[in-house]
């Protein structure tokens, strides 16, 4: 047992550090004498989720909650369904993970992440906004919404959600740039011209 920690120690530093192929390693020889060690069947599933070998990922998910069918297992599926654009399936996840945490930021975001990929934008943006009531300075989904009234053709709530995110983050380069591009679409050079200017004086 000691030894199976100390293994499971090392391949989590490693995985860590985005030495993939090295945690794998070890993740399955865990597993060779643990085999329904369910934590190391979801660890590697990660491993395969960052690797992009989706159906790989989906299938040790998939054991590990066999084992033990808990919410963070549940949610890494979810992930591993985005990740192949299988958004109603995500969604699906999503919704249920909600139901007993309606607050969780991140399962907010992912589903609103995933609708935004079947451009139901309306209700997306619905749930960006769910999100910024509990973090209002999320830039992520700040971003989000202005990106989706940006490709809409609705500029002046692009504009305005762009701002937004310059009142936090004052050095946002591509929150300038898509500024400077709704004044032009909007056919107000003077300010859109002003904005590339700023952008300019920002990168030299």
């Amino acid at each position: 047992m000691a030894e199976v920690t100390d293994m499971l120690k090392e391949a989590l530093g490693l995985h860590q550090n985005n030495k993939l192929d090295e945690a794998k390693e070890i993740y399955l020889k865990i597993l060779e004498t643990e085999p329904e060690n369910y934590e190391v069947l979801d660890f590697l599933g990660l491993v395969f989720l960052a690797q992009q070998k989706i159906d790989k990922a989906e299938e040790y998910i998939k054991k590990a909650i066999a084992i033990n069918p808990n919410d963070y297992f549940y949610g890494n599926l979810a992930k591993v369904y985005f990740a192949k654009g299988e958004f109603d399936k995500s969604i699906e996840i999503y919704k249920l993970l909600l139901k007993k945490e309606p607050k969780n930021v991140d399962y907010l975001f992912n589903l609103a992440l995933s609708y935004k990929n079947i451009q139901d934008y309306s209700t997306a943006i619905e749930i960006y906004n769910k999100v910024l009531e509990i973090n209002p300075h999320m830039y992520e989904a700040f971003f989000n919404i202005a990106s989706i009234y940006f490709d809409l053709g609705n500029t002046d709530l692009a504009i305005k959600y762009y701002k937004k995110i310059l009142e936090n983050e004052p050095g946002d380069n591509e929150s300038v740039y898509f500024i400077a591009l709704s004044y032009l679409k909007n056919r107000e050079y003077s300010k859109g011209w002003k904005y590339f200017e700023n952008r300019l004086c920002r990168k030299s």
